[in-house]
């Protein structure tokens, strides 16, 4: 009887753990173990790439992936003096561009940038970073640049003084409030379009042939020091005065001054002249603008 006591009493034991230990698998089911990523370690001498877009396109170009492996090697980088064109790819993040300290052309437009550190790119000669979401952009270290695109992003503040070498700076679509190009002294065309500029002070930039600053609240823009424009367009501010009088009105090819309703009169070399030829589909002013050799009358008439 001893035996059979002791038999059921070992079976009860038995199933009361069997019974505990389904109950904990049941309770654990709903818990998930951390999923453990096996990542090798980046090699020493490789660049940190972390947007993988970006990285792909730097290890199909044989310029730059020297050797073919899996990495772009620091010296790889470092050594690359050509162009970097990535335009369109969807890119994110284009951090392990600073390791290309010699790289000459970068064009990454279009992509879905937030930030983009080029201070280490200083051989840099033509920027391309349009069409991103940049809301600032330093390129105080960028001393040699020729071309510089950074239109259609968020950008609040521009300081291009350093960029003595400009000879084309477009920044239209932003958000500046102020743009120095007093000591750009090479520019020749300049797009600053569709910002909110008040003032543009244009009169040190004597070799500027083509100027885009329509779309701002601009209320005053002397070109009289610019003896080699060309093309000129201005419309939708807020001008009362254009001072056009730079000896060089024989060899204006477009204008465009209209939708600025309180422009009423454009100071010019000849008004003959004016008048005569700035006619047409590729000159566009005002009804009533009148063209004279000095227009403060007409604004003093206006303003009073």
């Amino acid at each position: 009887m001893k035996i059979i006591n002791t038999l059921l009493l070992a079976a009860c034991f038995l199933l009361l753990t069997s019974c505990n230990s389904v109950k904990k698998d049941n309770i654990n089911q709903g818990i998930k173990e951390p999923v453990i990523e096996n990542i090798e370690p980046l090699p020493k001498d490789a660049v940190y790439i972390p947007d993988a877009i970006f990285k792909n396109y730097l290890l199909n170009n044989e310029a730059i992936n020297t050797n073919g492996d899996d990495e772009i090697q620091i010296t790889e980088a470092q050594s690359f003096t050509g162009r970097i064109y990535c335009f369109d790819m969807g890119i994110l993040d284009l951090t392990g561009i600073e390791a290309f300290t010699s790289l000459t052309s970068l064009h990454c437009g279009l992509n879905r940038l937030t930030s983009l550190d080029i201070t280490k790119n200083t051989a840099l000669i033509s920027l391309n970073c349009s069409l991103n979401r940049l809301t600032s952009l330093d390129v105080q270290n960028n001393t040699n640049l020729v071309e510089l695109d950074c239109s259609q992003n968020k950008i609040t503040a521009l300081n291009v003084n350093n960029n003595t070498k400009l000879k084309e700076l477009y920044c239209s679509v932003n958000k500046l409030t102020t743009l120095e190009v007093q000591k750009n002294v090479a520019l020749q065309t300049l797009g600053c379009s569709t910002n909110q500029l008040t003032d543009l002070d244009l009169e040190k930039n004597s070799d500027l042939e083509i100027l885009h600053c329509n779309k701002n609240q601009i209320t005053a823009l002397d070109l009289s020091k610019n003896t080699a424009l060309a093309y000129l367009f201005c419309e939708k501010n807020q001008l009362v005065s254009l001072n056009l009088k730079n000896n060089h009105n024989t060899q204006m090819e477009r204008i465009r001054t209209d939708n600025n309703p309180n422009l009423r009169c454009i100071k010019v070399d000849n008004p003959t002249y004016s008048a005569e030829n700035w006619k047409g589909e590729l000159f566009r002013f005002d009804d009533g603008l009148i063209f004279n050799k000095d227009c403060d009358w007409v604004i003093l008439n206006h303003t009073s």
